[in-house]
């Protein structure tokens, strides 16, 4: 197996424990029927469900060894001379591993983002779709915020707050016109949330992610 393909496995099976975890922690976010309206309360109690989903797939020896970091920095490359505008920015939640098939020990840690953002119609001024795209995906194309930087896959979590989700695509899709990139491609309704595929080219390492999106239906039961 050549070096390549042995990170591409490593990785994608990195990749595929996250999910379990998330699905699992959709299922308890879902199960509690109300949730929060403002983004920074969703993400707060998403965290507890990503613990607890964790907790119980290790008491199955499956799961990660640790939980999430939540709100923690981007961290430094040793592709840099010096710190960089990217390591003050702080993706919604992210996972480390150490990759023992990396020939250079300091290139060794990579981390897994999980950005996160509400999906409807405007809320005041702030226009709810438009902002998934200016201030979550483009978070992993702009070089200053390097979200995912150095690793060939990453995810957003959208939290459905009003609107159908077609219409919520077609107006997120529209919006991702303006940065010069694919469109997001639904793929299948899952049993909590929709999943959707997406590939964006970027200026810095590697240039093409795989950013897949969860959407999350919220819109039956709100609490404050």
């Amino acid at each position: 197996m050549s070096l390549l393909s042995s990170r591409n496995k490593f990785w994608r099976r990195f990749e595929a424990t996250i999910f379990e975890v998330v699905e699992l922690a959709i299922d308890i976010f879902k199960a509690q029927g109300s949730f929060p309206i403002k983004e920074d309360n969703l993400n707060r109690e998403f965290y507890f469900c990503l613990v607890t989903a964790n907790y119980q797939l290790q008491k199955q020896n499956r799961g990660l060894e640790s939980p999430p970091f939540y709100e923690g920095n981007n961290q430094p490359s040793s592709n840099d001379q010096e710190r960089t505008t990217r390591e003050s920015k702080r993706p919604d939640f992210q996972w480390t591993i150490t990759d023992i098939s990396e020939s250079d020990p300091e290139k060794s840690s990579k981390q897994f983002v999980l950005e996160c953002k509400r999906l409807g119609q405007p809320v005041g001024n702030w226009i709810l779709n438009k902002n998934y795209v200016n201030h979550g995906i483009k978070r992993f194309i702009d070089e200053d915020y390097g979200y995912a930087y150095g690793v060939e896959s990453s995810a957003m979590l959208g939290y459905i707050q009003n609107m159908d989700p077609t219409s919520i695509l077609a107006d997120v899709n529209s919006n991702i016109k303006s940065l010069k990139q694919n469109l997001i491609k639904k793929q299948r309704n899952r049993t909590n949330f929709i999943e959707l595929s997406h590939i964006i080219s970027k200026n810095f390492p590697l240039n093409n992610l795989d950013l897949k999106h969860i959407w999350i239906d919220t819109r039956k039961s709100k609490k404050t």
